[in-house]
């Protein structure tokens, strides 16, 4: 794929809210960094504006998208084909146009899971993933975490049909469901080698309050981000448990994301550096 001789690459993130993501900065190290020119704007779109924005997209007016929440379900139903990933998760983080009207999307988070992962230094043998929510993330967070080999993977999701949906879309693997509650009943967190947060909310809005019951081998992922460090990962980290936001994964997507749009390797160091720096609060454990 080629970009426009005029102004170079022109890329973007949709979704609603858009307006504190990092990926303009870390998209733009990324197109320095590969020697090409280029943009990288924020698309707030509201649900009503989704169609119109898509067949901006269809018709050129962007190389390439990111789309974050709440559209990544609604982005691969209305894509024309799907590449990689996304074929059997049904969810969609990158786009581009097809040249004939039409849009192709994959799904990069798998990989940002899987490297935000092994930042925290892997998942131990033979242990269990716990992974809170239902939705596209909690999709892309299964794939991503099976290619650490888990025992299991248990979704926990307020909402049990989201979650059987999200189970009957990702058929032969070992995921099984557990119910949401505020103990954490349910789980067996000693098995736990792995936490992953893939809802929109922290331990101020409602996340069952289960640090305590993990072994000290477990990490802890949030997938949110922020200036500050959110509340669940400061107080893993007040526990003494290694754990971290959603930003490693954010690069390790991102990179993926630009190769597919331009089909050159992403410099990550320059995308790393490109990030601001993280405030870190006190943890409030429980």
């Amino acid at each position: 794929m080629t970009a426009d001789e005029g102004g170079g690459w022109r890329l973007a993130l949709i979704g609603d809210p858009v307006a504190d993501s990092l990926s303009p900065a870390i998209q733009a190290a990324a197109l320095r960094a590969a020697g090409l020119r280029g943009r990288y704007d924020l698309w707030e779109v509201p649900p009503a504006a989704l169609p119109a924005a898509l067949d901006r997209i269809r018709v050129g007016e962007l190389d390439g998208a990111n789309v974050t929440q709440p559209y990544k379900l609604a982005v691969a139903a209305a894509c024309r084909s799907l590449d990689g990933p996304a074929r059997e998760l049904g969810a969609v983080n990158t786009v581009r146009p097809d040249g004939t009207g039409g849009l192709v999307g994959t799904n990069t988070d798998v990989a940002g899971i899987s490297g935000a992962v092994s930042a925290l230094g892997g998942l131990p043998s033979g242990a269990t993933v716990v992974i809170l929510g239902a939705g596209g993330a909690a999709r892309a967070a299964v794939l991503g975490c099976l290619l650490w080999r888990p025992a299991h993977i248990v979704l926990v999701g307020r909402d049990p049909d989201r979650v059987a949906a999200t189970r009957a879309a990702l058929p032969g693997h070992p995921v099984t469901a557990a119910p949401w509650r505020d103990d954490g009943g349910g789980v067996a967190w000693a098995d736990c080698g792995l936490l992953v947060n893939a809802t929109p909310v922290g331990l101020d809005g409602g996340l069952p309050r289960v640090l305590d019951r993990l072994p000290a081998v477990a990490r802890v992922l949030d997938l949110r981000y922020g200036a500050q460090v959110p509340d669940l990962v400061a107080a893993a980290a007040a526990l003494g448990l290694v754990a971290g936001d959603g930003r490693e994964m954010l690069l390790h997507q991102g990179a993926a994301a630009f190769r597919w749009w331009t089909g050159r390797a992403a410099d990550l160091d320059a995308m790393r550096a490109a990030l601001p720096p993280v405030v870190i609060r006190p943890g409030r454990p429980r």
